[in-house]
């Protein structure tokens, strides 16, 4: 992570910043590049020489351009050399070389996480070379899902979020719930829950990566459950002794799905999923009272880390995400 009181100027605005020397100016660049453009600043990369270009927020015209900066992203602008070719991120020349067992002239697909998609053909396995054959940036769903996952022990919590982001989620929150033994510790859990969603979203190979928001505690619940009620959000809790249909829930996610089609406004259904003690009585009856919608998942009692992929599954076919 760079440090704005070793390099302060990336604490203003208004910097032309070059870079000379050899070795890791390009990596250095492109990260001077994020961090300011997560400040929201429009940032503008170029090159008097040859440098890698990324897999994303290379803008080939005016219009790009113009896009990226809106999306929040910083542009790199050039001249593509080499056909148009590029150098492939240590851990993506791992995965494709190694896991998937990729040759030269073998044709994959990458994304940057943010909606860009990648056609790609592997010129020099050795050295991580790809050709661009075509891309396309990808729109993110209207109806969308999203993952309240309670802090549990033994990675159960990491296992949930892995294969929700394989199956689609779009959102992730951890929670603290009153029965969670794990505890969220900030700059270590949020590093490993986030290295687990970006890890996933490369092996499924999906366009977005979910975002992964603060801890949350079951106050904060609350006042999210009470939020969705003003903006038509739904809110699903899985608890065991509920009374509530699944039926009951696929026809409350249809109702909003059709919602977001005639108005074009983005929605989200939220699940919220318990440690391995499950949701207390009391943080289930104030989520039901805020306006939550209690349901079971059958009669098998499901693990954390199972009980969250398998609603999402349902959902997710509910949406037609699966036709």
């Amino acid at each position: 992570m760079l440090n704005e009181k070793e390099l302060p100027f990336l604490a203003e605005k208004g910097h032309i910043v070059s870079l000379v020397g050899g070795g890791g100016k390009t990596t250095l660049l492109y990260a001077m590049a994020d961090h300011c453009a997560r400040k929201g600043w429009r940032v503008l990369v170029t090159t008097t020489t040859h440098i890698r270009q990324p897999a994303a927020c290379y803008a080939p015209d005016e219009a790009a351009l113009t896009a990226l900066w809106q999306a929040g992203h910083y542009v790199v602008i050039g001249t593509p050399a080499e056909n148009g070719k590029l150098t492939l991120p240590p851990q993506v020349r791992r995965h494709a070389v190694q896991s998937m067992r990729l040759k030269e002239g073998d044709e994959f697909q990458l994304s940057d996480g943010r909606g860009l998609r990648l056609t790609v053909v592997l010129d020099d396995a050795d050295n991580g070379i790809a050709e661009v054959r075509e891309f396309v940036r990808e729109a993110q769903p209207v109806t969308r899902l999203a993952l309240v996952q309670a802090l549990a022990k033994s990675g159960h919590d990491e296992q949930a979020i892995d294969i929700a982001t394989q199956i689609g989620v779009d959102t992730v929150v951890p929670w603290q719930a009153d029965r969670s033994i794990a505890k969220w510790k900030n700059g270590r859990t949020d590093r490993k829950w986030l290295s687990a969603l970006q890890a996933a979203t490369e092996q499924s190979r999906r366009a977005f990566t979910p975002q992964l928001e603060d801890c949350v505690s079951s106050k904060q619940i609350i006042s999210m459950i009470l939020r969705a009620n003003v903006h038509g959000d739904l809110v699903i809790v899985l608890h065991q002794d509920a009374t509530d249909t699944w039926e009951s829930i696929e026809r409350h996610v249809g109702h909003l799905a059709d919602e977001c089609l005639k108005d074009g406004k983005p929605r989200t259904v939220y699940v919220v999923v318990g440690p391995e003690g499950g949701i207390s009585e009391v943080e289930v009856s104030q989520f039901v009272e805020a306006g939550a919608k209690s349901v079971v998942l059958g009669s098998n009692i499901l693990r954390a880390s199972t009980a969250g992929p398998v609603a999402l599954s349902l959902l997710s076919r509910t949406l037609g995400r699966y036709a």
